[in-house]
């Protein structure tokens, strides 16, 4: 059975779903719980050739029209291809291997609300 796209998936009922795009396939979900306001989660990448701007094409085609909670990042490059696009890693230790980051346009409620209250 073909995968359905992003954009396919977007537009569809549908909870969770490994889309493809073009050169990459992703596990992408959409948020059920509150502890973000992140339009959907993206869970696992796999690229078919990793570092040949699968991912990259995929944030240009959708990073300013989505927000998205990365989940699990285990590559160090991507926490600094995620930065350069405005993300932030999330939780309480920033050297964990199985960090989380968000788009800024985003809150985390466990980080930001208590901060925002502060005032900063």
């Amino acid at each position: 059975m073909k995968k359905m796209s992003f954009e396919q998936f977007a537009v569809s009922d549908a909870r969770n779903e490994h889309v493809r795009e073009k050169g990459i396939t992703i596990y992408v979900r959409r948020p059920n719980r509150h502890a973000h306001n992140a339009d959907f989660e993206l869970a696992t990448f796999n690229a078919d050739k990793p570092g040949n701007g699968a991912l990259t094409a995929f944030m240009d085609k959708y990073g300013d029209k989505y927000t998205f909670y990365i989940e699990n990042i285990l590559e160090d490059r991507l926490v600094g291809f995620f930065q350069k696009r405005g993300y932030r890693i999330i939780g309480e230790h920033i050297d964990d291997p199985d960090r989380c980051m968000i788009s800024e346009q985003c809150h985390h409620f466990k980080d930001d609300i208590p901060a925002r209250k502060m005032g900063f």
